[in-house]
């Protein structure tokens, strides 16, 4: 269990990109790569509060509070800045009891697993209430075209997160593969049964969504990721999985050298080699400021007033800093806002098919400079706009001051 909480705390630290095992179903990740910052980084948090969580239900009794507070506490931090991971924790606290009742357990800690569930969902609702007004729009009357802007949203902006369809099956097959063998490989510890039923029960639970998300296109569950928790059991159960593989070969060493005091050393150790090693390769990323011409030609242009840019350029606005009209990157989540959203995004496609259209829209008039690559096709009223060129074609034109509106 030491070895559990150590590999998994280490974890929180690279957010590794390039190894494959910390990631999650449906594309989910916990990244903390330069100029991409991800809300999703939250869910470091549970990195460390589910074996803090797994360590106070060691002993078969009721959890005593000195053991409760940290992976409460940290859970209801989690639950706050990112609020999906309100669902994350509260299939977790689940799974924690139908581990308890297949071990023979009972109900002897409901109390606990309830105020854990009650505490982080008061403490996420009261600090993001917008965001969970906006889910009741997929669920009740379009009289404001709320639900259709929340379907759209998940099944046609983000549907690599919300449909398995879109998935890479070569990864997600290997997740899977992983995730069944290191509960197979948990069951067979002398005390692995609660924590093998755990990550079963959650992987259940993950699988079972991911189904009904498709066969029924709930877009208020799609937007929930009831699957986003497995960003946090897959590397859980990784690590899980190496504490067997070393108790296995402790046993091993034990019968060819006698005892030993070796294994958990070297666990630890293999553990901050693999933290190093992660946040090397996540530190060598380079922010788009840096790597993406457009960003670049924003940044060293300085335009001024409200700018239009492809809506393909999803970290322009999040890395150069400017004011644009809209982007595919940064949703609104309040109901209202994202119908608004939704329309912009419409206007913009039509934009993109027919550039002349900015001529006559209404909307247009608001727009003080444009983000555009040489080969596209301009619209004739902004002919004579200055510009400015950068790398591989981009160019930003400026209205001019007298024909700002």
């Amino acid at each position: 269990m030491s070895t559990i909480m150590v590999g998994s705390s280490l974890v929180a630290l690279p957010h590794i990109e390039r190894i494959s095992f910390f990631a999650g179903l449906g594309t989910q990740a916990v990244i903390n790569k330069p100029g991409f910052f991800q809300p999703s980084q939250a869910g470091s948090l549970l990195f460390i509060a589910f074996p803090l969580l797994f360590h106070a239900l060691k002993i078969k009794a009721p959890i005593r509070s000195s053991t409760f507070l940290a992976p409460v506490s940290l859970m209801v931090l989690a639950s706050i800045l990112h609020p999906t991971y309100l669902i994350a924790c509260s299939i977790a606290v689940g799974a924690a009891l139908v581990a308890d009742l297949f071990s023979g357990l009972g109900l002897i800690r409901i109390k606990q697993y309830l105020l854990i569930f009650a505490s982080a969902l008061v403490a996420s609702v009261a600090t993001n209430p917008s965001l969970f007004s906006s889910f009741g729009g997929g669920v009740v009357s379009d009289s404001d075209g709320q639900s259709q802007a929340l379907y759209r949203f998940a099944f046609e902006r983000i549907p690599h997160h919300t449909l398995w369809s879109h998935w890479p099956l070569t990864t997600e097959l290997r997740l899977i593969g992983l995730t069944v063998i290191g509960i197979w490989a948990i069951s067979r510890l002398p005390n692995g049964k609660w924590l093998a039923t755990w990550f079963g029960s959650v992987f259940t639970v993950s699988m079972t969504c991911v189904f009904i998300v498709y066969v029924t296109k709930l877009s208020w569950l799609a937007l929930l990721f009831p699957w986003r928790i497995s960003v946090i059991f897959i590397p859980l159960i990784c690590v899980a999985t190496a504490v067997v593989i070393s108790v296995w070969l402790r046993d091993v060493l034990i019968k060819i050298v006698g005892p030993t005091k070796i294994v958990l050393p070297m666990a630890i150790f293999v553990s901050l080699v693999i933290a190093i090693f992660g946040t090397s390769q996540t530190l060598q990323s380079k922010s788009p400021i840096v790597t993406d011409p457009a960003t670049q030609l924003v940044d060293s242009a300085m335009p001024i007033g409200l700018g239009l840019i492809p809506l393909e350029n999803e970290n322009l606005r999040l890395n150069a800093g400017y004011p644009i009209y809209v982007d595919r990157k940064s949703p609104p989540y309040k109901g209202k806002d994202l119908v608004n959203w939704w329309t912009r995004i419409d206007q913009v496609q039509a934009f993109e098919i027919n550039p002349e259209l900015f001529c006559t829209a209404d909307w247009a008039r608001n727009i003080s400079w444009i983000v555009r690559n040489e080969n596209q096709q301009q619209a004739s009223c902004t002919n004579n706009w200055p510009r400015v060129t950068g790398k591989d074609g981009w160019q930003l034109i400026q209205r001019p001051i007298r024909q700002a509106d």
